[in-house]
């Protein structure tokens, strides 16, 4: 079987345990959990996932679960099954702004949530999975881990630099909007436009061979 990660992103303690003890019932292994926005991408910072349980209601995330899912996948792509209780057309209405496989339904089933973790592994890209992501010439970024080598020598990054570098990469030859940045590489949390000018005046420094273009008052494109 492939070596896969899985993340489930639940509030509710009960139900997140009893979908973890479930999972490792099938056969899973490599299952992490959060129970917020910040905490899902700062998991996301360490590990790769390749499957994502999301509830779609958060009560203590300012982003619920689709916001959640859509930033995983700007810098992972997993696969994404949604947990609802709802039935709320508003809510529902937004999932299409991701790509999902199905609906897990509480209270759900273990056969319902086999058959699409069944799916959801048949759909993963475990090519993805290789090591090196060359741009620049020299530089490879690992997505199993989110590490930086400049030619053979890994480079020391912080949370924060890992997803800024995933969101990058993931997203080669792409505009990233300043604004994903500041979502995303600061957990949601506000920023000011001259902390984020600081940050990345000081990696353009640090990687001064990097492609990376500054693309003024729009955001980043990474050659």
């Amino acid at each position: 079987m492939y070596d896969f990660n899985i993340l489930i992103l639940e509030d509710e303690t009960i139900i997140r345990m009893h979908i973890v003890k479930t999972l490792k019932a099938i056969g899973c292994k490599n299952i992490y959990t959060a129970k917020t926005y910040a905490e899902a991408l700062i998991l996301a910072s360490r590990y790769r996932f390749h499957i994502l349980f999301s509830d779609i209601k958060l009560e203590n995330s300012q982003y619920d679960g689709i916001d959640t899912a859509k930033a995983l996948q700007k810098l992972q792509n997993p696969i994404v099954i949604f947990i609802t209780a709802y039935n709320d057309k508003e809510i529902l209405s937004r999932v299409t702004e991701v790509k999902f496989i199905g609906y897990l339904l509480k209270p759900y089933r273990i056969d319902e949530m086999e058959t699409l973790l069944s799916l959801a592994i048949k759909k993963c890209d475990f090519s993805a999975n290789k090591k090196c992501i060359l741009t620049s010439g020299i530089y490879n970024f690992d997505m199993r881990d989110n590490s930086l080598y400049r030619e053979e020598c890994k480079i020391d990054l912080s949370k924060k630099e890992r997803l800024f570098f995933a969101l990058l990469f993931n997203n080669r030859s792409v505009l990233v909007p300043y604004s994903l940045i500041e979502e995303m590489v600061w957990y949601g949390e506000s920023v000011s436009g001259n902390t984020r000018r600081t940050f990345i005046y000081r990696l353009k420094k640090r990687f001064p061979d990097l492609d990376l273009q500054i693309i003024k008052n729009d955001g980043l494109l990474l050659h």
